[in-house]
């Protein structure tokens, strides 16, 4: 098992550590991130230049299950890689990870399933409860009706931030220390205690400098192919230009996301390891001072337990 780092991080080590961790590892995380992903660029390159326009997005619900298969197998694979390389050992290669992700799969997949059932269960339910809720409380109460149900729906807001805070360890739980999908989430979730609002603030701040390359290059896409079709005036030259959006946009994509998807899990592996060091190494400390002391009460066997 990876040995705790003795030294909580700050809220900006964190952040500054996913990105020198990439920056100094660059070529080894990007190609370990986009390798998986050069069949789905070949089937849109495909689709783009044989598939009808208004068949693209049926055709694009085929690629959907192995896009999450190959999400799956790249979180494992790049967790075994930035846990490698922050614990010092020599820089892992390729397949080495490939291999770890393919061996942890099961586990991720079903922890990453049990999650979105939750998240997605508690949504859609607490979504028509509060519609049910704002309809009849507009007939009843008025505009006061139209308060309660903001309260509500900040509320059911509130419960998804705390759930998506707890799970956030998951993937590090299950590489790292064997855990299988459920003792993984009970492990994230013991790690994200007391310190849920930390935790959340640094996730969302790492998936917003993930999500700005890719929002970038939509709209300049987007942009693109509207004054080209604003000035030219003709159906047949928009259409070219959404095939060429599309057929660009699936081909950045991946890229962008090899970019930035090792940096998301550089962040969540940091940030497992700062809540192990901030959980457990006071235990220890304690364990080892009881034991020096002779104190009562101490067991040798389960320190930190």
């Amino acid at each position: 098992m990876l040995q705790v780092s003795p030294r909580p991080l700050g809220f900006g080590e964190l952040l500054d550590g996913a990105f020198t961790l990439l920056r100094r590892h660059f070529v080894l995380l990007f190609s370990l991130a986009l390798i998986p992903q050069v069949p789905e660029i070949l089937y849109w390159l495909g689709v783009t230049a044989l598939v009808p326009l208004e068949l693209q997005t049926f055709a694009g619900l085929f690629i959907v299950p192995w896009t999450w298969a190959i999400t799956v197998l790249l979180t494992g694979a790049l967790v075994h890689s930035v846990v490698h390389l922050l614990h010092g050992d020599a820089e892992p290669t390729i397949r080495d990870s490939l291999v770890a992700g393919l061996q942890n799969w099961i586990p991720l997949a079903v922890a990453f399933i049990l999650v979105v059932v939750a998240l997605s269960t508690l949504f859609g339910g607490g979504a028509l409860a509060v519609g049910i809720s704002a309809a009849t409380g507009v007939l009843v109460l008025g505009p006061f009706g139209i308060f309660l149900a903001a309260l509500a729906g900040a509320a059911l807001l509130a419960v998804m931030a705390f759930l998506f805070a707890s799970f956030f360890a998951f993937a590090p739980a299950v590489v790292v220390e064997d855990a299988g999908p459920i003792r993984s989430l009970v492990r994230s979730w013991e790690l994200a205690s007391g310190d849920r609002i930390r935790i959340l603030a640094i996730t969302l701040i790492a998936w917003i400098l993930v999500l700005i390359p890719s929002v970038i290059a939509t709209v300049f896409s987007i942009s693109v192919m509207g004054f080209e079709a604003f000035f030219s005036g003709d159906p047949e030259a928009m259409q070219d230009s959404s095939l060429w959006a599309t057929a660009v946009l699936q081909i950045v994509g991946p890229i962008l996301n090899a970019i930035t998807y090792p940096f998301l899990m550089a962040v969540v592996t940091l940030l497992y390891l700062d809540r192990r060091a901030r959980t457990e190494a006071p235990d220890l400390a304690r364990a080892v001072d009881s034991l020096a002391t002779g104190a009562p009460g101490a067991d040798p066997a389960t320190p930190g337990a």
